[in-house]
């Protein structure tokens, strides 16, 4: 059910069979059912992201874009090399001297 072209071009979304599934729990009145696939585009772009090997980086990169955008919002941009480098600056390695 899940696109997973939109997963992996960094744009997650809940897919056209994912909502009929949604729908079909409302339909049997189980809105709570319906939020949990819903909200699921969230917990499967962030799981993704994680468990993406980071050697493969063009698939990392996209999958990491994508968890970002289900928490910062789908509409911003995103760039890799930006947030590499906000986030070495706010977040030092310890393991440097």
């Amino acid at each position: 059910m899940v696109d997973v072209e939109k997963l992996y071009g960094g744009c997650p979304g809940i897919g056209t069979d994912e909502e009929l599934f949604a729908r079909a729990f409302e339909y049997v009145d189980r809105p709570d059912i319906a939020d949990i696939i819903r909200k699921g585009r969230k917990y499967r772009a962030i799981e993704y992201s994680i468990y993406t090997d980071t050697q493969n980086g063009d698939d990392f990169e996209s999958l990491f874009a994508g968890a970002w955008r289900v928490i910062e919002g789908d509409n911003e941009e995103f760039s890799w090399d930006a947030w590499k480098k906000v986030a070495q600056l706010r977040y030092p390695n310890p393991f440097q001297g």
